[in-house]
């Protein structure tokens, strides 16, 4: 079951729990306040459920501030660091110039992530890759089954 959180007129949160999953979206220009309650409540989901799956779909989203780019990397990412996520999928524009910003400013810090990211232009391809996930892990447990120890 989807839970909606509009955290402004530009800004919401899609939270699947079921699912595992998390869609935050910005729209147009929002300020750095905005953006930043916005990804810090993103955050508090993804810990609170557990969240494997994000969809970050920044595509109609004006491009970010240097200092949102750094807040992001230097404040943002090692929070993610300790969670759960396992896959982020980032929306955007093809051709968006704003994907060489963010993995240059923001993710070439870090020479390894705790989580898998790709680049798509529409959810729907995101989706198929997070399902992908899932059915190597069903695939794996299920020819593959682990004896639990009596201890």
């Amino acid at each position: 079951m989807e839970q909606q959180y509009q955290l402004s007129p530009f800004t919401r949160i899609s939270l699947y729990p079921d699912a595992k999953a998390l869609q935050v979206e910005c729209e147009g220009f929002v300020s750095s306040a905005t953006y930043r309650n916005l990804m810090l409540r993103g955050l508090e989901l993804i810990k609170a459920y557990d969240i494997n799956y994000v969809v970050y779909n920044k595509k109609i989203l004006a491009p970010l501030t240097p200092d949102d780019h750094d807040w992001l990397a230097e404040e943002m990412l090692p929070q993610l660091f300790t969670t759960s996520l396992q896959k982020v999928a980032i929306i955007e524009a093809q051709g968006g110039l704003d994907h060489l910003t963010l993995r240059n400013m923001v993710y070439a810090p870090y020479l390894s992530l705790s989580f898998e990211v790709q680049y798509f232009d529409e959810v729907s391809v995101a989706l198929e890759w997070f399902k992908q996930e899932e059915a190597s892990t069903i695939n794996v447990t299920t020819e593959m089954p682990v004896e639990k120890s009596s201890g």
